[in-house]
């Protein structure tokens, strides 16, 4: 998990921060937005937001839990910590969006920026999007 300085920003500063963040990804052509995200997101990022994702399409696809937790290398208790936060509606603009998406370009980007073989099943990101699609 990647550090996280514990001194806080004030709420209006942050506010701004993620007003670029939000522009940097959707106000941005495609090669401009991977040159970015490969500048700024280390690959440990990399891989947590893929993972994180995939957790959320897994479930919004029926996945097992063992087999998210499996082909994504993380414990069946995370992937139940997400089936937990989808039930309480923690992720409904995400699944609102994967519904409403098959192979979008959101989807495209993160396995652009991702692009992480799975070691246990011999699977890609890329390739276990496309299954799940």
């Amino acid at each position: 998990m990647p550090h996280v300085s514990q001194h806080k920003i004030k709420a209006d500063i942050r506010k701004k921060i993620e007003r670029h963040v939000i522009s940097a990804i959707s106000d941005t052509s495609r090669k401009r937005r991977n040159g970015i995200f490969r500048e700024i997101i280390t690959p440990t990022e990399h891989l947590m937001i893929a993972k994180r994702f995939a957790i959320i399409l897994g479930i919004h696809k029926s996945t097992p839990t063992h087999q998210l937790a499996r082909t994504l290398k993380v414990s069946p208790s995370t992937v139940a910590r997400y089936e937990k936060a989808v039930d309480d509606g923690k992720y409904n603009e995400t699944l609102l969006f994967l519904k409403e998406n098959s192979y979008s370009p959101f989807i495209k980007l993160l396995v652009d920026l991702a692009k992480i073989p799975f070691d246990a099943p011999k699977k890609s990101l890329n390739q276990f999007l496309k299954e799940e699609m």
